[in-house]
């Protein structure tokens, strides 16, 4: 038997279609945490991510933000291109869905 289900989200009533499904909130996995890489290299590392519904994924840096023109993310797959000293760090991986949300990092 289908019910249809209301869920508050930010303080509004959004009314759902009857789920015929149950919902699982996101885990994360990552293909490496430990990423090294020459100066001039490029390096990708990949997030996956199961859940119900399907969560989708962001890419952040900890400390300042991820290098601009030279990073490209899909499908959850993070590549930095031509790394130089200053892309050390952590970066982190993120999956959300209505249940919530899952990180992991990668440095």
């Amino acid at each position: 038997m289908c019910q249809t289900v209301l869920v508050i989200c930010f303080q509004q009533w959004i009314k759902l279609p009857p789920l015929n499904f149950f919902a699982v909130a996101p885990q994360v996995t990552l293909s490496s945490n430990g990423l090294l890489a020459k100066e001039e290299q490029n390096v990708t590392t990949t997030c996956t991510a199961i859940g119900r519904p399907q969560p989708s994924i962001t890419w952040s840096k900890a400390i300042g933000s991820l290098p601009e023109d030279r990073t490209e993310v899909i499908n959850g797959t993070l590549t930095i291109y031509n790394v130089t000293k200053k892309d050390r760090g952590t970066y982190i991986c993120k999956a959300e869905n209505i249940l919530g949300s899952a990180t992991d990092t990668a440095q």
